[in-house]
This record gives C-alpha cells, structure tokens and sequence, in this order.
C-alpha cells in the first residue's frame, strides 16, 4: 500500500535538496522518514511498518549497526508511528546491537530455529524446487540418467540441515543448481 501523501512529501524533498542521497544515513532519515511521519496526520498515514529484509547483507558491518542505532533512537522519540520489522542472520554484531539498552526495550527477537515447523517448511521448498528442476524441458536430458528419487532424501535432510532454518539457504541453491551454467 502506498501512501500518496508520504511520497509527495518524500519527492518535494528529493526536489527541493537532490544532494540528499548523499548526505549522512542520520540527514536521510530525519528528511525522508521521520520528517514526512510526522508531517501527516495518523489517520491518514498508511504505512505501517518498515521493513528491512536482510540486514546482514548491507556490506558495511559498522552500516549495519549504524542503522540499528539510528531505528532504535527513532523508537526512542515520542509516539514514533511506525513499527519496524528487521530480518537478518544473526551475526555477532547485530545480536550484540539487539542486547544493548538502547535497543532491547523496544524489540522482540523472533529466531527461526525455535519456530517449530521450520524445518519442515524449508524441506517443501526444496522438494518443490528440485521438482520444478525435474520437470523443466531444458534440465530434461542432463537429467535422464541421474538416479531417482533425486535428489536422495539423504540430499535433501544435509540441505535443511546447513540451512539453519534460514530460508535464503535453500533458495540459493536451488538457484544454483537450476542455473544453465551449472
């Protein structure tokens, strides 16, 4: 859902100062985040959340904890309107961030490996996914002569095993093996 009265506030700004992209994470925030929550009524905010989904993979380590800073000084202030939901593997840096005081009062740690069912989830993709690989004509000949079931169960336990009950793991291979250059 998009909320028109954000992105005509977020534009005007991008317009009125195009060197924004540029500035520090903390300008960005307060100009393209925090400013335009606050500058329209709640009734007629629309967006509820905001969603970072994958965390670990900014390529800057101390980026990531910057953001972490900057969200949990955001959550801080009074009557914050947003609720921010943050997906990541749990990397040393970023769990000791969710431990910290600045952070620890306003979150909720959700960990993968205790939702029951994970597992099982993780399990279906990947048969799904070698199916799809199965069954598409151009994997079709390479294919013939690779015994069945396939890939073994043994296969399939070892994948969601070293996944961690991380979905990108089994995502990524099967991207890997269905890629034509593999």
């Amino acid at each position: 859902m998009v909320n028109k009265d954000i992105c005509q506030y977020i534009l005007a700004e991008v317009e009125r100062n195009p060197q924004i992209v540029h500035s520090s994470l903390e300008e960005q925030f307060r100009k393209l985040i925090f400013e335009p929550c606050y500058s329209i009524p709640k009734d007629r905010l629309l967006i509820k959340a905001i969603v970072i989904d994958g965390l670990d993979e900014c390529d800057d380590a101390s980026m990531q904890v910057a953001i972490l800073k900057l969200l949990a000084k955001a959550v801080r202030y009074e009557g914050f309107p947003l609720g921010i939901f943050i997906t990541s593997r749990p990397e040393l840096h970023i769990r000791e961030m969710f431990d910290t005081k600045a952070i620890i009062f306003a979150t909720q740690v959700i960990s993968l490996d205790r939702i029951p069912g994970v597992s099982q989830d993780i399990r279906t993709v990947l048969e799904s996914g070698f199916t799809r690989i199965l069954n598409d004509p151009r994997f079709r000949r390479c294919l013939t002569s690779v015994p069945r079931p396939w890939p073994s169960p043994d296969a399939i336990n070892k994948i969601v095993q070293r996944s961690s009950c991380q979905f990108i793991y089994s995502a990524t291979v099967l991207k890997f093996v269905s890629s034509p250059d593999h």
